[in-house]
């Protein structure tokens, strides 16, 4: 619940950030405040020790949350936040949310999405216990 509700409110900032910002300035400035929470925690000499496999994986890890991250602000650009619950909102409240009509094509994308959280999360739990 912790993390929906983190994921909605971060979402939510980005769209009201991305009116004034581009999807690359959001990125980077939700990063430059993330380095100045976590700095005062972290160990920067710690990287000295790293081997160059360690190197490299530390890059891919950075390189993919940079590009998924700005693919995900830009994606805000085309998405509108106010549909994103209203399959939800409609059985609740019927006289203020008028229903959204789902394609085959919706639906299917819908059951990957759910089918693709469920995987990862069944992958973590296998992995956390090897």
């Amino acid at each position: 619940m912790a993390a929906a509700f983190t994921w909605s409110i971060y979402g939510l900032i980005q769209k009201r950030l991305l009116r004034v910002y581009a999807p690359a300035t959001t990125i980077l400035m939700f990063y430059l405040v993330g380095v100045l929470l976590y700095l005062p925690f972290a160990s920067p000499l710690r990287l000295l020790s790293c081997t160059p496999q360690e190197f490299l994986l530390l890059g891919v890890c950075g390189l993919t949350s940079l590009v998924s991250y700005v693919a995900f602000a830009e994606a805000l650009n085309h998405w509108e936040a106010s549909r994103v619950s209203v399959e939800a909102g409609h059985p609740l409240w019927p006289e203020v949310v008028s229903p959204e009509s789902l394609g085959l094509a919706g639906i299917a994308g819908a059951l990957f999405v759910v089918a693709g959280s469920m995987l990862s999360s069944l992958l973590r739990a296998s992995s956390k216990r090897i």
